[in-house]
């Protein structure tokens, strides 16, 4: 399964615009995972991991979500840089899946709203 979702990534840059394409030096890890090209094959290659593991999208990103921390701690990012990058990270790639897959955007204001009526006492 990581194969063919490998795969489904780099399919996914294939029909990326070559103008378009966006920050490419993977030792910056932060802007490389920015990038509006990597965002896109990141979530295809992702959602295609949820579907097969009949997963929620966000608990699937979250493998990714920490394979990134791992990646900037590898390259010397402090925590405090991390927890900064992680959340600018974790909201781009919330909203292009918001943007990209509408059921996604559908179960996330369906879990707000149930945040919001939910009484904690």
């Amino acid at each position: 399964m990581l194969f063919r979702s490998a795969v489904r990534h780099e399919i996914e840059h294939l029909s990326q615009n070559i103008e378009m394409k966006g920050y490419k030096d993977p030792s910056d890890v932060v802007n490389y995972y920015l990038s509006d090209d990597e965002v896109d094959a990141h979530l295809v290659q992702y959602h295609r991991i949820a579907k097969y593991h009949r997963m929620p999208l966000e608990d699937s990103l979250d493998y990714l979500f920490d394979s990134i921390q791992q990646a900037m701690a590898a390259h010397g990012s402090s925590e405090d840089e991390i927890e900064t990058n992680m959340e600018k990270i974790k909201e781009k790639y919330i909203q292009r899946a918001k943007e990209r897959f509408p059921k996604f955007r559908q179960n996330m204001e369906m879990f707000a709203e149930w945040r919001r009526s939910a009484t904690w006492a």
